[in-house]
């Protein structure tokens, strides 16, 4: 369903604000309160006001304090340096709507759409909000238009609920496709596994409806010996207090526990696994003692092959904590599958459109007269902003949970997704767009680690190495309760790249075939953050301000979230290290080798030079030795500013775009903000301090 503002926009292009052939940008809600009216029922506007709502805390209460105030009456004048803002006679419009052609190519290629639209929601700075114009509200959705005749002939109609009878039947027929037709998600789980966890949920014990039982599958006799198919959990603990497994209810929950004791996520789970006819489910917190220490260490080693081996993996994508559940009612008239929406094209060049036989059917646009196209609406922002950037894909365990994991089941908070290692798609049945395809992760990783080998060990290699690196920066901007978890919760992917790297050592996050590029990173980590949480002299755990995680030279040491970046595959070009590793020694809390590390050292081998800093807007220049060699050495936000002072830093990386000694070389400078810091110690000349956080 759409508001008769989205409604007459695109069928009348009423309003015309900016119109050439290139594109048309139309007036679209005057003001604020007409959107956020409009978003109750209207699917277009409703996936901006989502976004709306988000806004930071000093905008979102000035576009509430406008609508308090009655928004009839424009906003308050705008910065004259901000022109985007739409004016039309003395009104201001709060959304403007672009009708343009689709310029990305990924996009185009999934749904198949060459034309899309894009709405925005302007909140225009004024002098009092000077300090949030970094962030001031050019907010927007885009949704490609995908015509109706060629749209998926598989759109499903909306059930109240996300777990009605359609839903239901569309997960069912998600796995029975996968099952039998999809060669990289058939390797794990597909009729059963003889691995198991140590423990499991039987969600089926003796016919119970009401109750499930904890089982050690060790001692279950139906279990020994036999295939069975478990499912996996995935969600967000939060703050509530719920049932978990303790050293002294053990007994009690083996003999059996009421659903009814059990939190609403967990319910649904078990629901859902009985429809799957999926005899077993894993639950991180009633299948690991939660007060042993001895069993979570030994549990959360075998992440690996609990997630790797289960049938399916239930995401609850849409719960903030296990509260909050898995389904979700839902009104079926915002899904803009079910309502596709008369458009006038007429004039745009560039997304002209053939008319066919069902257009001359179709009604006539109100201005000049021409035949209306019919198209389905495709948001570009259904899965970014309902799986991966929701609150579960933002807690750390979850991306090796998902990346591991040969199928998904995921329930957001308006339709259920399916996510394996070769499709990904809704309920509604609209292609699932999420950037570039090719790139993604999950699909990466199933080509890479479940697929067959090509190209050689070393083009293997080199593959392999490059989407851990992809992985990492995706983990860093995850968040977890306890820092010191870094590496566990990143150890069973660890693992399965080990599987195929079986003659590469793995290094707290690094890989000894790639450690000159992987020493070499950057974080967004400010100086105060990072001040705080490590004393920039201490290589030992007992020293430092935070619990310790993995030695400073790693990325792991810096506390989650942040933004890490690998300066080799960072600006695209090929880089020459200056630098020699003579030793590197890594110490282990446990016999794992791909989890807590206690301690650890690094020494390496590099020219030292001495450099004149000044203070200036632009990067800091030297002299390379004698000669006058202008040298740009890059700093990051933690170092002090550098006023007009000298000091000293190892030669390590040079862009080849640039051969010494050439003009304008490039010097990346170990620091503190930059992945080692390899400073000149002043009590022994011999010796450095290591730390990172940024390079």
């Amino acid at each position: 369903m759409y508001c008769n503002v989205c409604i007459s926009t695109l069928r009348d292009r009423r309003w015309g604000l900016d119109e050439s052939y290139t594109g048309a940008t139309l007036a679209h809600h005057q003001t604020y309160s007409s959107l956020k009216s409009s978003a109750a029922f209207c699917a277009i506007c409703n996936t901006l006001w989502e976004k709306v709502s988000r806004l930071p805390t000093g905008l979102g209460a000035m576009v509430e304090d406008w609508i308090a105030k009655g928004d009839n009456e424009p906003p308050p004048k705008v910065l004259p340096d901000f022109a985007l803002t739409v004016r039309k006679g003395k009104w201001y419009y709060a959304t403007t709507l672009s009708l343009v052609k689709n310029e990305d190519a990924a996009a185009a290629r999934v749904s198949h759409a060459r034309f899309c639209i894009e709405v925005r929601f302007l909140v225009p700075p004024t002098a009092a909000h000077l300090e949030e114009l970094s962030t001031w509200g050019d907010y927007r959705c885009k949704f490609d238009l995908v015509n109706f005749d060629d749209s998926p002939t598989n759109l499903s109609q909306f059930d109240d609920n996300t777990f009605a009878a359609s839903p239901r039947s569309i997960a069912t027929s998600w796995i029975k496709e996968c099952v039998s037709s999809h060669p990289l998600c058939l390797q794990a789980g597909a009729v059963g596994t003889r691995w198991l966890p140590t423990r499991l949920i039987d969600v089926v014990h003796q016919g119970e409806i009401d109750s499930v039982r904890l089982v050690t599958t060790a001692s279950e006799p139906a279990l020994l010996g036999s295939f069975a198919r478990y499912a996996t959990l995935s969600h967000c603990w939060g703050t509530s207090s719920f049932l978990t497994l303790t050293k002294s209810r053990f007994s009690a929950l083996s003999r059996g526990i009421p659903l009814g004791n059990l939190p609403r996520t967990f319910q649904e789970a078990i629901i859902v696994c009985r429809h799957l006819e999926v005899p077993y489910i894993w639950i991180d917190s009633l299948c690991i003692v939660q007060d042993d220490m001895e069993d979570w260490l030994s549990e959360s080693m075998k992440m690996k092959s609990v997630y790797a081996n289960g049938f399916i993996n239930i995401a609850a994508s849409a719960s903030k904590d296990s509260s909050q559940g898995l389904f979700r009612q839902r009104d079926p008239s915002r899904s803009t599958a079910q309502h596709p929406l008369d458009i006038d094209f007429q004039g745009i060049r560039d997304v002209d459109v053939k008319e066919t036989r069902k257009d001359k059917e179709r009604p006539v646009s109100t201005k000049g007269g021409k035949r209306l196209h019919r198209c389905i609406l495709v948001s570009r922002d259904e899965w970014l902003s309902n799986v991966e950037q929701s609150t579960l894909a933002m807690r750390g365990w979850v991306l090796q949970e998902q990346l591991l994991s040969p199928r998904i089941l995921i329930f957001g908070t308006r339709q259920i997704y399916w996510q394996c290692f070769q499709r990904l798609s809704s309920e509604e049945g609209t292609p699932m767009i999420r950037g570039r395809w090719d790139m993604d992760i999950k699909k990466a990783f199933g080509r890479e680690l479940k697929g067959h080998d090509s190209g050689g060990q070393q083009e293997e290699t080199k593959r392999l190495v490059a989407l851990w690196a992809k992985i990492v920066q995706v983990y860093c901007r995850t968040q977890l309760t306890k820092p010191t978890d870094c590496l566990v919760a990143l150890s069973g992917l660890a693992k399965a790249f080990l599987q195929k790297l079986p003659q590469d050592e793995y290094l707290a996050g690094m890989w000894q075939s790639n450690l000159l590029q992987d020493l070499v990173w950057q974080c967004s980590v400010s100086k105060v953050d990072y001040s705080a949480a490590v004393d920039s002299s201490s290589t030992s755990p007992s020293l430092g301000q935070i619990e310790y995680c993995a030695p400073t030279f790693c990325w792991a040491s810096v506390p989650l979230p942040s933004a890490i970046k690998f300066i080799d595959t960072e600006e695209g070009l090929p880089r020459a290290f200056y630098f020699t590793v003579l030793d590197l020694e890594l110490k282990h809390k446990t016999l794992d080798t791909t989890g807590l590390v206690s301690s650890g050292h690094l020494d390496i081998q590099a020219k030292l030079l001495r450099v004149r800093l000044y203070s200036n807007a632009t990067p800091a220049v030297s002299k390379l030795g004698p000669g006058p060699v202008p040298v740009k050495i890059d700093f990051g936000p933690d170092d002090t500013d550098p006023t007009d002072r000298s000091d000293e830093c190892l030669l390590v990386s040079f862009d080849r775009a640039f051969e010494l000694p050439s003009e304008a070389c490039r010097i990346r400078r170990f620091t503190r903000s930059s992945g080692l810091d390899i400073r000149y110690a002043r009590l022994a000349r011999c010796a450095y301090s290591k730390s990172g956080t940024e390079w």
